[in-house]
């Protein structure tokens, strides 16, 4: 890993700063991508913010090249990321950042659920090679802590099982709310990226590029799916 320095040496020129703040922008807007791709099962989208040769370890999915396989040998069933603060330290076109991270995973396992919740925190080395973007060259996942439970709770009666927003509120039937779908290339299968985030900001995979200046151009947004 490299190193976060509470302060870099001397006053830096405009034009230096003002690439210092686009590297950083572009960065946080990378992460935000891959973690989008996490909770989409979206592999392709993932690939987009790590180089070919990118390493991955965490102790238990160490791997290098090519990312986007699920490291679980049990495909959750729901996954939530939440990004936290991001520390990030640029020296032209190396960087690195320290990302926390809040991560529950739902699994289905001989006909019980259970939730397992991480606190993690995302240690990268960025590269820019060949005029091209920030990517992550290698990620460490840290990890605070963790811990897993058995989902076993229902809401208060009548009808328990009916989705409710608080106990003894007001039931609304599933096929009302808008629920996130990940795609089904996150289980092996043909993607369909139907979940509706699809609709509204296409895959998002080109944005680092225009951050970058190589003249990409983003997706157009997608027509809005109507799955429940």
């Amino acid at each position: 890993m490299g190193h976060l320095d509470s302060a870099s040496a001397g006053s830096p020129s405009p034009d230096g700063l003002l690439a210092e703040l686009l590297a950083r922008e572009q960065i946080r807007e990378t992460i935000a991508r891959i973690n989008r791709s996490n909770d989409r099962g979206d592999p392709q989208l993932k690939a987009t913010g790590f180089h070919d040769d990118a390493e991955v370890t965490s102790g238990f999915a160490d791997r290098r090249g090519p990312v986007g396989t699920s490291p679980f040998t049990i495909p959750p069933v729901a996954f939530h990321h939440h990004i936290g603060s991001t520390a990030i330290s640029v020296v032209g076109d190396t960087a690195v950042s320290e990302t926390y991270i809040y991560a529950v995973h739902r699994f289905e396992y001989e006909g019980e659920l259970y939730d397992y919740e991480a606190r993690c925190r995302y240690l990268d080395n960025w590269e820019r090679r060949d005029d091209g973007p920030f990517k992550i060259a290698r990620r460490m996942v840290v990890f605070d802590w963790v811990r897993t439970d058995k989902v076993d709770g229902e809401w208060p009666p009548p009808d328990p099982w009916v989705t409710k927003f608080e106990p003894g509120g007001r039931s609304v039937a599933r096929d009302v709310l808008y629920w996130g779908t990940p795609t089904q290339e996150y289980r092996g299968e043909a993607s369909t990226r139907e979940d509706h985030s699809y609709g509204v900001l296409g895959t998002l995979s080109s944005l680092g590029n225009l951050m970058a200046g190589d003249g990409s151009e983003s997706r157009q947004p997608e027509e809005p799916t109507t799955n429940g």
